[in-house]
């Protein structure tokens, strides 16, 4: 889905901030984009050596949001990460990358 809060992304952009988070050795081999989302876009990166991972990007800081909507991404993971430390429930690890 289109959305103004999207932050459009070329496959080269997306290959560099794989390397800067799995090493410049990294080989990305494929890349899906996830299209369901409303507010940040994401990313399925297969890397060479069989793992997979997640890309979400959220919107460019010029990008106007309602109140609630600013830093959403930093809820997510520290809502993911609660979650993570509670033994049994299922959710996704989150990689601690940041980029400016």
């Amino acid at each position: 889905m289109d959305s103004i809060t999207k932050t459009k992304l070329s496959e080269d952009q997306i290959i560099m901030l794989a390397k800067k988070a799995f090493g410049d050795d990294r080989i990305v081999k494929d890349i899906r984009e996830l299209n369901d989302g409303f507010f940040n876009s994401g990313f399925v990166i297969g890397l060479e050596d069989g793992r997979k991972t997640v890309l979400k990007v959220s919107p460019m800081k010029d990008i106007k949001v309602m109140r609630y909507e600013k830093n959403i991404m930093d809820t997510e993971v520290f809502v993911l990460n609660k979650l993570n430390s509670v033994q049994g429930v299922p959710a996704p690890k989150v990689l601690p990358t940041k980029f400016p």
